[in-house]
This record gives structure tokens, sequence and C-alpha cells, in this order.
């Protein structure tokens, strides 16, 4: 329970956040952009981890269940939900289809354990769907300013999760950044930005708030080996045999010599002790 009570507050810190007008907004245009990058996902099981949003993304996949640290995240939840630890999940190994990490990897400074455990519950060829909160950006600047804000902890850039993804074999579909570059606590003012927010997303991506991770599992599979090609012309022809050369040993003596072995190339026989 130590590690439960670790990481619980800043998952609970996050779904309180996407309930307030701002964050009502930015995980409106969440669910959008999740609802666009998986429309081509395909499968049985699609997992959303970590933090609720007010509401969910439109996917194809109908089984959609949600995984999250208390039971007060999961209280406006409607369907298949479970309160989870993100170091041991509940979950059959290559199992999910698709799978949606909402600010998961936030709760440590170093979340192998966690990215480990995401891995393990993704099928081969699954997708996964990783959201965070930009270090380089005004937004985590804010949160550091204010230690108690619900945007608080351990942003992790992408380029970083990036790399451990590679580590584990995932082919990289894009990193999409939206949210824009200031930050604000007013809807108004969001709202009055939002062709800024176009503009600014073409050359300063890099600076917006949030991230998308977009990866899909690969798994390489054993290729049987083969003899390599030849030509028929080109295989050596057996010699042909002439005429007073030895014939081949038999496998068994015939009934008239079983005392005795007739010796390939010697043309004698040899009698047995």
């Amino acid at each position: 329970m130590a590690v439960l009570q670790h990481w619980t507050p800043v998952s609970t810190r996050r779904t309180d956040w996407y309930q307030t007008p701002v964050g009502r907004l930015i995980g409106k245009e969440l669910a959008d952009l999740i609802t666009r990058l998986a429309d081509d996902a395909f499968g049985y099981q699609a997992l959303t981890i970590g933090a609720v949003l007010p509401e969910p993304p439109a996917l194809r996949i109908r089984q959609h269940s949600q995984l999250a640290a208390t039971r007060a995240e999961l209280a406006p939840w409607v369907g298949a939900r479970v309160q989870v630890e993100f170091e041991a999940l509940p979950i059959a190994s290559e199992s999910v289809d698709l799978l949606i990490a909402l600010h998961v990897l936030e709760s440590h400074r170093d979340p192998h354990d966690i990215m480990r455990e995401l891995d393990r519950i993704l099928r081969p060829e699954g997708r996964m769907l990783i959201v965070g909160i930009n270090p380089l950006s005004l937004w985590h600047l804010a949160s550091r300013l204010r230690p108690e804000s619900a945007l608080a902890g351990s942003h992790h850039a992408p380029w970083r999760v990036v790399d451990w993804l590679k580590l584990l074999g995932y082919a990289i579909h894009g990193v999409h950044h939206w949210g824009g570059v200031c930050p604000t606590s007013r809807p108004g003012v969001y709202e009055k930005t939002a062709a800024w927010r176009r503009v600014s997303g073409r050359g300063l991506g890099i600076m917006h708030g949030f991230y998308v991770i977009d990866a899909v599992r690969r798994v390489s599979t054993p290729t049987t080996l083969r003899p390599a090609f030849a030509l028929p012309s080109l295989l050596s022809r057996p010699a042909p045999v002439t005429p007073g050369a030895a014939s081949t040993v038999p496998l068994l003596p015939s009934p008239s010599n079983r005392g005795s072995k007739t010796v390939e190339g010697l043309g004698r026989e040899e009698s047995t002790v």
C-alpha cells in the first residue's frame, strides 16, 4: 500500500483538473484527438488507464474499460472499471488491442516498471497512446512554480518516452502536441485563442502544453531457415558407376554372408571375430 499512496494523489489531481472549466475544454480536444488517432484501430479490447476524462473518446472498439487509482475517479465512468496499482495490473498478458495511458508515467520519476506493465498487457501489433504534459512548455513551468497545482508531477519529455518505446520494440507513428503555448485557467480566454493555437501548432508545437505519442508494438517472428536457391544446372551431378567399381555397403548382411562383412572400396571380404 506504500506504493499506492505514492502515486494516488497525482492521478486524482489529474482527474479533478479535467473537471475544471478549462480542463473540460482541453479534455474534449484530447478525446477528439484520440478518436482521430484510433480511428483505424481494430480488435476487441480497449483499455484506458490513469486519469478519467469527462467525455471519453468515441472508439470503434466497443469493449472499452477504465482503470484508475481510486474509486472516486471511477464513479462517473459508465462501463467496466477497476481500481488498480499501475505497477501490477490485474490484466492478462497480451490481451489488450488498444491501450490509452493518460498521465500514468507522471506518477514516478523513473517509470520503467509501469512501462513494462503497459508493454506486457498489449498484444503484438497493438496500439498504445501515451498522454503527458510537455516539460518544455509554460504549462510545466506554471506547475513547478505552484507545487500544489493539479498539473504538478514528474513530467517526462516526449523524446525520452519515445526512446523507451523504441527500446521495447515499438514503431512510433507520431507525436502530436495540443493545448496551446500559454497556460490559462479562464475558459473564455482559451476559446478566444483557438486560432492562435492552430497557427502556433505548425511551428511551435513542441512548446504546447500536452502531447500524445502514437506507437505500435512490433514483435519479431522467427523465420524458418531454408537452403540457398540454386539452379538445377549448377548442382553437382553424381559420378557415373564404372564396371568393376565397389558397390555400396548393404545395411543388413545377406543370408549367405552373415559371417562376414563387405568393406566398401577394398573389394574383399574380411572375416569377423
